[in-house]
């Protein structure tokens, strides 16, 4: 075996392993099976890293959203409503309606969907919070938590 393709074989390899990685980071599906995937109630706790602090959100399949954000230790409660689309993987969430009185609306958000199935969604928030770049969020399907309790 010459020098050159013990080269090869091992850069192939090196090549393949980066690949796989880079992959499975990128999202591949429809634009219509997101959209058929993401209709329906979905929690993310803790939400902000408070581990008291709970995101219930209702996706509908017309591109609308209620969402209710509550904490257990204050009873604080929040509640927003808007428009959500998606367009090649990434999310526009615009933000029309809110119970905080101090909210400048409408407030537009932009993210990627970076994993979903029929349990899980996880998706990353470009300057969701002032100073980060971006921030990942894990969804849990509502349905799929309420069978693991049962």
């Amino acid at each position: 075996m010459t020098v050159k393709k013990l080269i090869t074989i091992p850069l192939s390899g090196a090549l393949l392993i980066g690949l796989t990685v880079l992959l499975s980071r990128h999202f591949w599906m429809s634009d219509a099976e997101v959209y058929r995937r993401l209709t329906g109630t979905w929690l993310v706790t803790p939400f902000h890293e408070n581990p008291n602090a709970r995101l219930t959100i209702a996706f509908r399949p017309e591109g609308t959203y209620s969402a209710e954000v509550t904490c257990t230790t204050n009873g604080w409660v929040a509640e927003t409503e808007g428009n959500w689309r998606i367009r090649s993987g990434r999310v526009t969430d615009t933000v029309t309606k809110s119970t905080q009185t101090n909210a400048q609306l409408p407030v537009v958000l932009h993210g990627r969907v970076i994993h979903l199935n029929d349990r899980e969604l996880v998706t990353t928030w470009d300057g969701y919070t002032q100073g980060v770049d971006s921030v990942e969020v894990l969804a849990r399907k509502a349905s799929s938590i309420n069978n693991i309790y049962k």
